[in-house]
């Protein structure tokens, strides 16, 4: 039988591999590459980190990458769908979830407190 700490450890790892995995498919990879990506992140995060105690805030975000700054200021800009397809390599589908984190960051940032829009990510 696990302990609660080892279940909460599996879930934290799963949660991670299945996150980076799905990431990994919005940006084109093949599944079985993305899947591979995903498990050899979680690994590296147990070896790298093993023995330390992390917590995580709850209202704490890592910083947004310069890259999904400029998708949004450039989708702010209105520059069309296609184009920024194009100029990132990405579907649609993945730029629009790479906007609607991007504001959700901003929106929390600016107004600490205030939920709009319920966690889905």
């Amino acid at each position: 039988m696990k302990s609660e700490m080892e279940e909460k450890r599996h879930w934290l790892l799963t949660e991670l591999a299945e996150y980076v995995t799905l990431v990994a498919q919005e940006h084109g990879l093949p599944t079985d590459s993305a899947d591979q990506l995903g498990t050899n992140v979680a690994n590296f995060i147990c070896e790298h980190f093993a023995g330390q105690l992390i917590t995580f805030p709850q209202d704490y975000f890592f910083k947004l990458s310069a890259r999904d700054l400029q998708i949004y200021e450039d989708w702010r800009k209105r520059m069309p769908w296609q184009q920024l397809v194009i100029t990132y390599g990405m579907t649609e589908g993945g730029l629009r979830k790479v906007i609607k984190r991007v504001e959700k960051r901003i929106l929390k940032r600016s107004q600490p407190g205030l939920e709009l829009f319920p966690d889905d990510e």
